[in-house]
């Protein structure tokens, strides 16, 4: 009875194995993805319609409440917030709302972010290698971690890790927000990527 369900046991765990290769294996079509990420129609850095660094407070609302994935939008002091319908494509965590971020003191968009519910990995698969990145503590004690493109103003974070040290493949299969950022962007400790991970200063 017991060699039985040792058998099985094996059996289910090789056919296991041989699912989630199939699944790895098949290509993913990238194409809408980039396109919201590097969109043709505007000026990079650039979400939505949304300019950074161009486009003020009013316009960004303005524009955001035209969209057709965007339910509601808030505008506040130095931020605009706004959250999904139902028309939103899958890869974007709708649950949580996009914002934008205004120069202090200014009318002026210089980051956006947005929470989607793409594994980091793969994003890094399109992106290619990080220039910089850095890892944050947070008030709940876990830790943000960011990967920097300088070149092409965007930044991968990934929020709430809770494994120290912190490894690739923690990070790889954890949803990222896309931050879509400008030069006079400060990032906290940035450091060059290679050296980065493993992180044992936590």
């Amino acid at each position: 009875m017991l060699g039985l369900l040792l058998r099985l046991l094996q059996l289910m765990v090789v056919s296991l194995v041989t699912i989630v290769g199939i699944i790895c294996s098949l290509p993913h079509n990238d194409t809408e993805l980039q396109a919201f990420i590097f969109p043709d129609d505007c000026r990079q850095p650039c979400v939505m319609g949304v300019e950074i660094g161009k486009s003020t407070t009013r316009e960004a609302a303005a524009i955001l409440e035209q969209h057709p994935w965007v339910a509601s939008v808030d505008v506040g002091s130095y931020v605009v917030t706004w959250r999904w319908n139902n028309s939103a494509p899958n890869y974007i965590d709708t649950q949580t709302a996009g914002w934008i971020r205004v120069v202090y003191g200014g009318s002026t968009v210089n980051s956006a972010y947005i929470r989607t519910r793409v594994n980091t990995g793969r994003l890094l698969l399109m992106l290619g290698q990080p220039t910089e990145g850095y890892i944050s503590p947070t008030v709940m004690g876990w830790y943000d971690v960011g990967a920097i493109f300088p070149e092409q103003n965007i930044q991968l974070t990934e929020r709430g890790v809770v494994v120290c040290p912190v490894t690739s493949t923690d990070l790889h299969f954890t949803h990222a927000e896309i931050s879509w950022i400008t030069d006079t962007v400060e990032q906290p400790d940035a450091q060059p990527w290679p050296g980065l991970l493993p992180h044992t200063a936590c």
